[in-house]
């Protein structure tokens, strides 16, 4: 990790995070089960059709991806990674328990090619804000990844197909990219950076293997098995293109315009689902006794303020949402076992602490700064903010109306409850490599909807401070999510120099 990110004390026994047993032991070739952990459900309870609560990790390459080794090194970490192939329970009122199944019921790899691959684009408007636009980072760089991986996203949101894990094989002009994307009940971005490595090794280049040509799918068919199609182009899932089971853009709950500390909507194509935007910036020096992290977190602040003055109001207090990864909790390693059975350190083991900003403190960057350095400062020290059950404390409901109860009571609180942005860092990560391919760029994009909108992920590689902006196309479209990063770019500069 960056060092600036928070690491939480160590958990006492029965600590957030922990699972009960699995029924059977996931690894023994049986559809084992087991209950969800209290992150787990509140995650599943605040899932919503047209904002699923995912999280992704893309790395460009240095070169073109076989796409039968990558699909042979997925199944095998599939079988060796119990939650990366995990499945809800998809029976009536049933969400609180997780299956194991021996096989996938879809194929979790997708070949999508992006419109411009294989044709070198060059267009500086679509470059990234967050750096300077150049022949070599165009469309064919930063916004051709980032489009083929929205695309990736609408493939990964339904846990009652397994696996919870989707691999994707993006061609790009010039190179190739894979992408990772799992529903946040299953995985978090620490995983996700594992199982990344663990493909890589596996990994060969088109020009390496003689292998025939591999099989792709899109939705499971007859019976809940995956009907086989060529490989080529993909577009976004038939449920996602007709829109079924989504929210109206309309909804109150989706566009909660009355709070005044989230960010103002600024889009003029509003629709469901997210879209991205990645780029980079120099690595920040820690100054003035703030760490890295600090900076971003701070910059966050800084920049939704900025951006709802420019629409023409004020912010009052802002929360912001820190996740932080709890697998350094008792047990002292990623293989502590806190996140799913058997052991195996591959699950979402994440918390969250909160930093509050008041529009006093953000006057300046100096207020600013002392304010967030105590806050994550105490939570180094106090771990995470706890992730209580919701449905737990329904007691006095009857049990298959409790789910029900509390999804209804948290879409309610939803507007009063949820921070106004989430600054999520993976830290400063060492060169990726496998025999031969190596990661040239490695964006980290989690997902927030409304009325939050935007989450902001953060990886250093390559000497360079990657920004990815996972926005709700409700909240933003391209253009204003470009316009939102280099507000935040802008902000980061000024207080790392200030």
């Amino acid at each position: 990790m960056l060092e600036a990110d928070p690491v939480p004390a160590a958990a006492p026994d029965g600590a957030r995070g922990s699972v009960g047993p699995a029924t059977t032991d996931p690894g023994s070739g049986s559809s084992a089960e087991r209950p969800f952990t209290a992150l787990e459900r509140t995650i599943c309870l605040s899932d919503r059709p047209d904002a699923p609560i995912i999280v992704g990790l893309l790395a460009r390459l240095d070169g073109r991806v076989d796409a039968d080794s990558l699909r042979q090194v997925t199944l095998e970490l599939l079988a060796r990674h119990p939650m990366a192939r995990a499945r809800r329970h998809p029976g009536p009122g049933v969400v609180a328990r997780w299956q194991f199944p021996v096989a996938p019921d879809v194929e979790p790899v997708i070949q999508i090619a992006v419109g411009g691959a294989g044709n070198e684009r060059s267009d500086p408007a679509r470059a990234s804000p967050a750096r300077p636009a150049s022949p070599q980072r165009a469309a064919g760089d930063d916004h051709a990844a980032a489009t083929a991986f929205a695309t990736l996203c609408d493939q990964a949101s339904d846990l009652t197909l397994s696996p919870a894990l989707r691999v994707g094989l993006l061609h790009l002009p010039g190179t190739d990219a894979i992408g990772l994307v799992a529903h946040h009940a299953a995985l978090d971005g620490a995983a996700l950076l594992l199982l990344l490595t663990e493909i890589l090794a596996g990994c060969r280049t088109a020009a390496l293997s003689s292998a025939g040509p591999a099989r792709f799918v899109d939705r499971p068919g007859p019976n809940n098995r995956p009907d086989p199609r060529a490989p080529g182009p993909t577009g976004p899932s038939a449920a996602a293109r007709s829109g079924r089971g989504r929210r109206p853009v309309g909804s109150t709950e989706l566009r909660p315009r009355s709070a005044n500390r989230y960010l103002e909507p600024v889009t003029a194509t509003p629709g469901p689902g997210y879209g991205v935007v990645a780029g980079d910036v120099a690595l920040p020096v820690p100054t003035r006794g703030a760490t890295v992290n600090d900076l971003l977190v701070a910059a966050a602040h800084l920049a939704v303020d900025r951006w709802n003055r420019r629409c023409g109001r004020a912010t009052g207090v802002l929360r912001l949402r820190m996740p932080m990864n709890l697998r350094t909790r008792a047990g002292g390693g990623a293989g502590s076992g806190v996140d799913s059975p058997g052991g195996d350190h591959v699950g979402n083991a994440s918390g969250q602490a909160t930093v509050v900003s008041t529009p006093v403190e953000r006057v300046g960057p100096g207020p600013l700064l002392a304010a967030v350095i105590r806050q994550t400062a105490a939570a180094k020290v106090a771990g995470s903010d706890g992730n209580p059950d919701p449905a737990g404390s329904l007691w006095f409901v009857p049990a298959r109306a409790r789910d029900r109860v509390a999804r209804t009571a948290i879409g309610l609180a939803r507007p009063f409850m949820m921070p106004s942005v989430t600054v999520s860092n993976l830290g400063r990560i060492a060169r990726l490599a496998g025999p031969d391919l190596t990661v040239t760029a490695l964006d980290f994009f989690p997902f927030a909807g409304l009325p939050q909108g935007l989450a902001i992920g953060v990886t250093g590689y390559g000497g360079r401070l990657r920004l990815g902006f996972s926005y709700h196309r409700a909240l933003f479209d391209e253009q204003s999510a470009a316009a939102f990063a280099a507000v935040y770019a802008a902000a980061l500069s000024e207080l790392r120099g200030g």
